[in-house]
């Protein structure tokens, strides 16, 4: 039992790993795009002053360009506000003699009446009708993350 939490332990440290390289190296290039980003915008803003300066005076290439970028500021500071989300409303309860029911006859015959019954209360509600209410793809997803986590589980090399 032991050496089967090292192991989950183990791959746990090489999965974090992993992403922490990923990161370190997606945050490397994101600031160096940044960087040559800022540049590009420097080079762009040096030739609309010089094409603006041939008919304007500087006091006017500079008004223009300052209103250019603080427009464009005030846009990027709009986008980037948080804007609260409404809490999704929870469904109707369900019936507690049902959910009592099926955990008697789960009980009683030890098959999957149980494991729903078991669901059934911890949901507040059937199962069945909460997935019915947030649509299959919550289902589909809830498939393919237990598929993922089964992958991971069989790739990974046994250590015993």
């Amino acid at each position: 039992m032991l050496a089967v939490i090292r192991g989950m332990a183990g791959g746990l440290r090489a999965l974090v790993a992993a992403r922490a390289a990923a990161l370190g190296r997606r945050l490397v290039l994101g600031a160096l795009g940044g960087g040559m980003v800022l540049v590009g915008l420097g080079f762009l803003t040096a030739a609309v002053w010089f094409a603006l300066r041939a008919v304007m005076s500087p006091v006017q290439v500079a008004l223009i360009l300052g209103l250019a970028y603080g427009g464009l500021g005030l846009v990027l500071l709009a986008l980037a506000r948080h804007r609260p989300t409404r809490a999704p409303v929870p469904p109707a309860a369900a019936a507690t003699t049902g959910a009592t029911a099926g955990a008697a006859a789960g009980d009683a015959a030890g098959d999957a009446a149980g494991f729903q019954a078991g669901l059934d209360a911890a949901l507040g509600g059937t199962a069945r009708d909460l997935m019915r209410d947030q649509g299959p793809v919550p289902a589909l997803l809830g498939a393919f993350l237990i598929g993922l986590d089964l992958a991971l589980v069989l790739r990974r090399p046994r250590k015993d």
